[in-house]
């Protein structure tokens, strides 16, 4: 009975996830918040932090860098720091009109490096989000096409796999079945990543494997006591027990 309830309350939980998995009118709040800690990331590694701290550029800035951008073309270095600090802005500010610009610059960045791994995996998720304003279907297979030669040059990426695997969930034909392969892959690689246990329990429940979502809790409150989706489950047992 105990087992019964708990696999009602983890749907019951997890249908409010699974509906916006990573977007949720654009993106969740939870993947937001790792898109732009990604972000922030990249653009670290391309450039310096801002002297006004806000790490944002203004308009004006903006639209000087693009023309900079334009007269350099193929210059790799420049294409991927603007890129990077723009997709962070567009994200950050909802500011989904940007996206366009920033697909022109990580056009130019890829066509000059096709093999580097940070502008593939940002080629990625950028198709993935311009997919979800436009609706194409195209869009959504250049992402998965992105995300695919990002695994084969990094299969132990835990962030990329669980972005992926995202992806994968909240396409117009979503593939539960291959997020949950793809995330069973990055468990065994980290059992204890939080981001990937919580991943996988969400994905389980897409694919219909409740049981195996169920048996997933406990270790995802072994790993964090306060994770969200564990106080959930917890403040639900607790009203019911208090009937």
């Amino acid at each position: 009975m105990q087992t019964k309830f708990l696999i009602l309350l983890i749907i019951a939980v997890i249908l409010s996830f699974v509906g916006g998995f990573m977007l949720a009118n654009g993106l969740n709040r939870a993947n937001i918040n790792e898109l732009n800690k990604k972000n922030a990331e990249l653009a670290a590694k391309a450039s310096k932090s801002k002297d006004d701290g806000s790490g944002d550029l203004t308009a004006t800035e903006i639209e000087a860098e693009l023309k900079t951008a334009a007269s350099r073309p193929k210059d790799f270095n420049f294409q991927k720091r603007l890129a990077f600090e723009l997709y962070g802005y567009a994200v950050r500010n909802k500011d989904m009109a940007r996206l366009t610009d920033v697909k022109t610059l990580l056009d130019r960045a890829y066509s000059g490096n096709p093999e580097d791994y940070e502008v593939i995996v940002a080629y990625a998720n950028l198709h993935f989000l311009i997919g979800k304003e436009n609706g194409k279907p195209e869009s959504f297979a250049t992402s998965r096409e992105f995300f695919e030669k990002a695994l084969k040059k990094r299969p132990k990426d835990l962030r990329m796999m669980t972005d992926f695997a995202a992806t994968l969930l909240e396409s117009p034909t979503p593939d539960a079945k291959k997020a949950v392969e793809l995330l069973e892959d990055a468990y065994e690689i980290d059992s204890n990543s939080e981001l990937v246990v919580n991943a996988l329990i969400k994905a389980h429940i897409a694919a219909g494997n409740v049981k195996k979502a169920s048996e997933l809790v406990p270790e995802l409150k072994k790993i964090n006591p306060q994770n969200p989706l564990v106080e959930d489950i917890d403040r639900m047992l607790n009203s019911e027990a208090s009937k």
